[in-house]
Formats: structure tokens, C-alpha cells, sequence
């Protein structure tokens, strides 16, 4: 940047803000800035404090995308950025993490969970030598409790919100630990705790004796606190995302075991109707990730929260949820489609679904839901299904699609890729599959999901 002194501000404006690159990978929903991109910004930024003024938009793009957590210290960070009247205008978009410290009221009973296979011995070593780390562990688990408990989480985001006249998208990760929660020096320390010490000498850590996993009642108040801040601060949500957040290598997290990030029914039923509607009633773009590890997550009798809380969303464009964790009870996805098929979406326009693994979407419930909402124009899915030549034989004499987009699994009949029913479905059809045994974006021996943004990627 040797001559980029001498250019007028406006021209240098124009500069730094074709700097701003996008990356699309085929495993995340978003966007992601280039490296590149980010090195450019800060640079341009270091030249003058004019330069530095005159990069705040762009600037304002990494800010959207860094992480807060919903602990003290995170949120501090995040409210300074909100104070700052440059970059006020500027901030479009937040990405939350609602991650929480397991708890650990005994440091000696953590000690033993920690390493129960260990010898006596062993585990005196062990508890002596790391007692300081465990101490600071539940030291911050209390802090993050009485953060949320209080009401200071809640007083907090509405304050930051309510400073971001501009805030129209929020990405919110309601249970992913994908990296330690800031405040505390957890991958040092998780490496020094050494956690379950195994037969074949190995340590790791496991990120359930950690942070608290995504099914626990712990994190059932998130929607509340999130959907309450979101309608005190008049905040005009446009946009709601779940980042998919699947790591793109076992190396993304060397000492913390992968989880899926996903909202829950125990946090959907925590939403009123009345803060459903008053959060989502501007809201357009819904891209959702359903966790259940359980058939009865609540118990026998209460259906799943998803269909009351989506309907909540009226002006409703683009839907994409992906069942997650699914795979363990059900034989079909049915009661979730059902559900939404009794829902009144006039506006819905696209339509993507997705299941894990190799879970089938019930064919009759599938045509049940879009039967309803005759308005598609584009619809993606990614699974199984029992009968596809009846579905695009549906989508061909019922639905006007200008694009069906599809993302075959392991049990997708190549064949049908070929077929005339196919071609017919839609204006313009598309098909990838997901990465297979002995793809370079297989994962040691893990299967990997594609997500519909690998469809804009081949588009770039």
C-alpha cells in the first residue's frame, strides 16, 4: 500500500472496501471473510487515523463475525463495540454464543469424574497438582450463573442492542463449543486437567465434563433471555441463523469433542406466543438447526415446540432447518413436517430441509407440508426419502418450482438422477451428494454434511 497515502479519502473509501471478500465453504450457512480480506482491513487501518476512520464499514465486518459469548467479560468486550458512534451505524449483524460452564459445586468430585479410571495413586497426583485449575473452573461457572439468574444477562444484551440502530441479523449459537469459552485459559488447562485417562495411555478432553452439552435444562432459558432482550431493545430482526458449525477437520478442535449446535424443544418451550411474535415479526430468512437426542424431550403428550415458534415468524421468506441428532430413535421425520404443514406461511418463498445421517423425510407428511405452502418457488432437500418419483411427480403437476436443489446422502439412488420425473420437478434442477468414504471432504472415517451453501459456492 506505498502509494496509498497520496489518494483522497473518498477514493481510499472505494479501496478498502473492495478489500471485503467472502469465502463460501459447503459445510457452514454463512459467508465467511477471506483471510485475505482481514489482513487488508487491519492493514489499511494502521496507515492514518483518517484511513483508520474511513475503514469503518469494513471494519465493522469482522466485528460480525468475532464471537461473543454470553459471560461477563465476552459481553463487556462486545458492549465497548457498542459504544463506539463510529462504528454504530455500521454493525448489521451479531454472532452470539450461548455456551455455559458445566457445573461443578465439589472440586474433589469434578477430580474424580475427571480421571475415574485412574489408580489411587494416580489420582492424588492428579488432584494435588491441577486442584488450582479445577477451583478456577467452577469459579467461572458460578460467575456465568449468577450472570444469567440475576437478570445482568438480559439488562446486558438489551442495552448493546438497543446501541445498534442498524441490527438486523443475529447468528446464535446456542450450544457449540468449538473453541474454549473466553474468561478462563481453557485449552491450557484442559490439556493439564488431562481428562480420562484411558487404557491405551492416551488423555483428551471431553467437553461434556466442561461445558454443558446442548440437551441439559441448564440452557433451556436462552430463547427467553434472547427472544425478551431482542423485543426490549425494538430490535427489527430480519435475519435468524444457527451457524451450522461443523469443524472442517478433527483438527478444528484437538482437545474438545464435537457437538452439534442446535436449539432443543426445552428452549422453544420456554418461548411464549406473545415473545415469539413480538421477537420474529419482522423477521424474513430462518435457518435452523432442530436438535433432538430424545423422542419424548419434554414428556409424553407435548409436541415439539418448532411449528408454534416458526408460525410466530408471519413475514417468513426462506425457511432451512436441518433435523439434527434424529437418527438414534426415529424411523422417518413425520410429526415435524405434520406440524408445519398446519402453520400459515403466505409469504414463505423457499423451502430447505435437511436430516443427519441417513434419516428419511416420511414422504406423505412432505407433500402434506407443501401442498400447504403452494407459494415455493425453490426447495431444497438433503436426506432420504421413501419415494422420490411420487414427490417429483407432485412437485411437477402441483408446485410452479423455478429450482429444486438436492443434496443426496449414502442411500440415494444415483439412478434417479437421471430420470425424466427428476428433470420435470422444476425449471432448473440441481444435485450434489455428500462427501463419501475416500472424498477429500470426508473426515477420518466421519461422514460430513453438506449444507445448501455449497450451491452458492458453485455458483461463484
Amino acid at each position: 500500500m506505498s502509494g496509498i497515502h497520496d489518494l483522497p479519502l473518498d477514493l481510499a473509501s472505494n479501496v478498502v472496501a473492495s478489500c471485503v471478500q467472502y469465502e463460501f465453504t459447503p459445510f457452514e450457512r454463512i459467508p465467511k471473510l477471506s483471510e485475505q480480506s482481514k489482513k487488508s482491513i487491519f492493514a489499511f487501518r494502521a496507515l492514518s487515523r483518517p484511513f483508520c476512520s474511513e475503514s469503518r464499514e469494513s471494519f465493522a465486518k469482522i466485528i460480525e463475525e468475532k464471537e461473543f459469548f454470553f459471560t461477563r467479560d465476552s459481553l463487556e468486550e462486545l458492549a465497548n463495540v457498542s459504544k463506539d458512534p463510529e462504528l454504530q451505524p455500521w454493525i448489521r449483524v451479531l454472532s452470539l454464543n450461548g455456551a455455559r460452564f458445566k457445573q461443578w459445586s465439589d472440586e474433589t468430585k469434578l477430580a474424580k469424574r475427571q480421571n475415574w479410571m485412574c489408580s489411587d495413586a494416580r489420582f492424588e497426583h492428579i488432584r494435588e497438582t491441577t486442584s488450582p485449575l479445577r477451583k478456577e473452573l467452577i469459579k467461572c461457572q458460578e460467575d456465568q450463573q449468577l450472570f444469567w439468574d440475576s437478570g445482568d444477562l438480559e439488562k446486558t444484551l438489551t442495552e448493546i442492542f438497543t446501541r445498534l440502530p442498524k441490527l438486523r441479523e443475529i447468528r446464535l449459537s446456542p450450544s457449540a463449543v468449538h473453541r474454549h469459552i473466553p474468561g478462563w485459559n481453557g485449552k491450557e488447562h484442559a490439556q493439564a486437567l488431562k481428562l480420562f485417562e484411558r487404557y491405551w495411555g492416551r488423555h483428551w478432553v471431553e467437553e461434556e465434563q466442561l461445558y454443558e452439552t446442548a440437551q441439559t435444562l441448564d440452557n433451556a432459558p436462552l430463547l427467553n433471555i434472547f427472544f425478551t432482550a431482542v423485543v426490549r431493545a425494538g430490535v427489527q430482526l430480519e435475519t435468524l441463523v444457527i451457524p451450522f458449525k461443523e469443524p472442517q477437520s478433527v483438527e478444528d478442535t484437538p482437545d474438545l469433542t464435537y457437538v452439534r449446535n442446535g436449539i432443543t424443544d426445552h428452549e422453544l418451550a420456554n418461548v411464549s406466543d406473545d415473545l415469539a411474535r413480538d421477537a420474529l415479526q419482522h423477521v424474513k430468512k430462518l435457518q435452523l438447526t432442530v436438535l433432538r437426542e430424545n423422542p419424548q424431550p419434554l414428556q409424553p403428550g407435548i409436541p415439539s415446540q418448532l411449528d408454534r415458534v416458526v408460525a410466530a415468524a408471519t413475514r417468513l421468506e426462506v425457511l432451512e432447518i436441518f433435523f439434527a441428532g434424529y437418527n438414534r430413535f426415529f424411523g422417518e421425520i413425520f410429526d415435524e413436517l405434520v406440524s408445519l404443514a398446519s402453520i400459515d406461511l403466505p409469504h414463505l418463498q423457499d423451502l430447505r430441509l435437511a436430516s443427519s445421517g441417513d434419516k428419511s423425510f416420511a414422504p406423505e407428511a412432505l407433500i402434506s407440508l407443501l401442498r400447504q405452502h403452494k407459494g415455493i418457488r425453490k426447495l431444497g432437500l438433503a436426506g432420504s426419502l421413501g419415494t422420490w418419483i411420487e414427490l417429483f411427480q407432485f412437485l411437477e403437476t402441483e408446485l410452479q418450482l423455478e429450482e429444486l436443489r438436492l443434496i443426496a446422502g449414502p442411500t440415494w439412488p444415483m439412478s434417479l438422477g437421471e430420470s425424466q420425473e427428476f428433470h420435470a420437478a422444476a425449471e432448473r434442477v440441481r444435485l450434489v451428494s455428500d462427501p463419501q468414504p475416500g472424498d477429500a471432504d470426508y473426515r477420518n472415517g466421519t461422514a460430513r454434511h453438506y449444507t445448501f451453501a455449497v450451491f452458492e459456492g458453485l455458483d461463484q
